[in-house]
This record gives structure tokens, sequence and C-alpha cells, in this order.
């Protein structure tokens, strides 16, 4: 070969290395999940969620069906996210919330949150401060544990104090989220994940156990209410638990 054959032929291994690099940046989230809820080892419901783009905007778009005791809540999200920052830009939610209908919508802007929510027909307007650093949870939306746990990977910090908005409360509270461990998960194949503690103010931590390369959020424990939440692509339909029943106290008597 030429000393220009072999220049050329350098000059496309560089280039393709590079593509290789980018394509590795350029991990995105997975357009379809479908995540199991679980209570106490018994299925209780599940969450559907489907990601699109507009433009730099991530949009999420979820389901979420469960079964609480003798409650039923039924609820769709939308959710709007910068896709460069993760920086929330609207959250919109409706459905029927323990026998009451319940929707909302929160705008975020540079430093607020406008928030017009509905309980059984009665508008809450609300209006909050609000910070880039701020992350937004909604309870039982695995999207906003999903962005949480990826904010947190992209820090590469081992600790972090968030501040942390539930919506539908338009109520912010602080948090520590500490980096654990990096293990690998009892699937096929097999998955190492970074294994993340939250604990939000005042109450018990819980844990996100998320696969970095693929931005996904494989499982997450509630130890506190014995609750888990599976991907269900990755565990299958019928996951194995982790928490067994708790008989009422008048059967085991």
């Amino acid at each position: 070969m030429t000393s220009r054959g072999i220049r050329v032929l350098l000059l496309t291994l560089a280039a393709c290395g590079a593509g290789f690099v980018t394509a590795a940046k350029a991990a995105e989230f997975s357009p379809v999940a479908t995540y199991l809820f679980f209570a106490q080892g018994q299925n209780i419901g599940k969450s559907e969620i489907k990601l699109s783009r507009r433009g730099e905007i991530y949009v999420f778009d979820s389901t979420t069906k469960l079964q609480l005791g003798e409650e039923v809540l039924d609820l769709a999200h939308h959710t709007e996210l910068d896709r460069a920052s993760l920086r929330p830009r609207l959250y919109s939610y409706g459905g029927k919330r323990f026998g009451e209908s319940f929707s909302g919508t929160v705008e975020f802007e540079r430093d607020s949150a406008k928030a017009d929510i509905e309980v059984s027909g009665l508008h809450s307007p609300t209006v909050l401060p609000f910070s880039p650093e701020t992350v937004v949870f909604q309870n039982y939306v695995p999207e906003h544990l999903l962005v949480i746990a990826e904010r947190l990977a992209a820090s590469e910090k081992t600790f972090s104090r968030l501040a942390v908005l539930f919506p539908s409360d338009m109520m912010v509270t602080s948090a520590i989220a500490s980096l654990e461990t990096e293990m690998e998960m009892p699937i096929q194949p097999p998955v190492v994940c970074s294994l993340y503690s939250l604990s939000l103010k005042n109450s018990p931590p819980f844990y996100l156990y998320y696969d970095r390369e693929h931005k996904s959020l494989l499982y997450m424990d509630f130890p506190a209410t014995k609750t888990e939440i599976f991907l269900q692509s990755a565990w299958g339909e019928h996951p194995k638990t982790k928490y067994a029943r708790t008989a009422p106290a008048e059967d085991r008597e």
C-alpha cells in the first residue's frame, strides 16, 4: 500500500472511531417502557411510558394504574424536559385518585413554577420559586425517578443534596442522594448498575438501580413500604420479589 493509501486508511479508521465514541455518548432513553409495581410481593399494577422528542425537548407520556388497598389510582402524565439539561419545562396529569377527579398543570420558567391544580372541581393556582437544580418527583411516576437517576449519574458525584418538588402538592423538600455501589443485576444478560440511595427529609431512604450505559432504570426499592418497581423488559412478567405479604393481626392469632 502506498503512503497515501495508508494515510487514507488511518483517517477512515479515525473517523469510524470518532463515530463509535459519539454513538456511545449519544445514548438515549428507551422510547417505550413498562414498569410493574409490587407491594409486599403482590402485583398492584403498572405504568406504561412512551418517550418522544420535539426538537431539543424530551416528551414523556405515561399512564399509571394501581390498586392501592381498597382504592384505585388511575392517572395519565405528560412531562416535558430540556434534552441537554433535563430541566423540566411542563408537567401535567389527570385522572382518578382515591375516588376523586384529580388533575393539574405545572409550567416551569427560569425561576418559578406555576401550577393550576384541580381536585373534585376545586382549582388551586400556585406559584413557587424554582431553581434549575430542583428535580420533580410525582409519586408512582417512574420516568421522574429515571430522570433523577440520570441527573445523579451525569453529575459524577458520590454524594448530592437535592431540592425535590412534588408537583401535585406544590411542595418542595430537601433530599440527600448517595452513590452506594456498583453491582451486577441478576438478569439475562447481566447488567452492571449504579445503586443510588435517595433520602427525602424526614423519610426513610429508597433505592434506584440505574444502568448508566443504556440510560435505563431497572429496579426501584422502597423498603419502608415494601414496594418494588421492576422494568418489565429486564425482569419479565413475573419478577422475583424480595418482600412477602404481611398477614393481618387477626390472621396471626
